[in-house]
């Protein structure tokens, strides 16, 4: 695997998981990839809603508002560029998760 997790590796990795933890279970990797997009849906739907997203052990999400700002402009510092507003989706790791990488 790559330095890297995508969406696939994180199906395959899943599907490991369970197989190992009960190998008579009988679910598909299409059917693991259908619940990791609906659950990325069901995020993002919810942070459109502004809801906080907190997942236990994990961390959680929530939406923030950058406000509208005037900027210096880099290419003619003489001038202003109006930066407009904007929402941004902040994480704030869980002391779990935290702890889990140190």
């Amino acid at each position: 695997m790559s330095a890297s997790v995508n969406k696939k590796d994180i199906v395959s990795l899943i599907f490991e998981k369970i197989k190992q933890e009960n190998p008579e279970e009988k679910i598909t990797k299409k059917e693991i990839e259908m619940i990791v997009d609906s659950t990325v849906d069901v995020l993002c739907d919810s942070l459109k809603q502004g809801k906080k997203v907190s997942l236990i052990g994990f961390g959680s999400f929530t939406v923030k508002e950058r406000k509208a700002t005037l900027k210096t402009n880099p290419k003619d510092p003489s001038k202003k560029i109006k930066v407009p507003a904007k929402k941004l989706v902040r994480f704030k790791a869980s002391d779990k998760l935290n702890d889990s990488i140190n």
